[in-house]
């Protein structure tokens, strides 16, 4: 299995297990669930891995954990569900972790930017889970 596609298999797997606080059970007119994922979270999610190549790992990753940024929704969920797609796609290497930011924190050179690269892919195979659900319409 190649690499990316392990990582949207975790991707999937996250989400799946309701813990992400990013999906919302919602209730079709025939009375059917499914789940819903906010606008915000997918603009979020769309925009880290611009962000990654832009100001680098560690600023991102410290804007995306900001737990005063003045956002709609929590941000924080994002960089959660990266670390814990991480972990699962590569327990050896994150197990210890609690906070993205601690796999970046002590880190530089080329260490730091092969922890990007797992970063991204993560990002990317969140990006891509995300959309496998319906988006929020906007209320207009």
């Amino acid at each position: 299995m190649k690499t990316q596609d392990l990582y949207v298999e975790q991707a999937i797997n996250y989400l799946a297990t309701g813990n992400s606080g990013m999906l919302f059970e919602k209730e079709n007119s025939a009375k059917e669930i499914y789940y819903e994922v906010p606008r915000q979270y997918d603009n979020y999610a769309a925009s880290f891995g611009t962000s990654l190549i832009q100001m680098g790992a560690k600023t991102t990753i410290y804007f995306y954990e900001a737990a005063n940024a003045n956002t709609q929704k929590d941000k924080n969920n994002i960089s959660k569900a990266i670390l814990s797609i991480l972990q699962m796609a590569n327990p050896n290497d994150f197990k210890a972790v609690s906070k993205l930011s601690e796999i970046v924190q002590n880190n530089s050179g080329e260490q730091l930017y092969h922890l990007s690269q797992k970063i991204m892919r993560a990002a990317i195979a969140l990006k891509i889970a995300l959309r496998t659900y319906k988006i929020e319409e906007d209320e207009n």
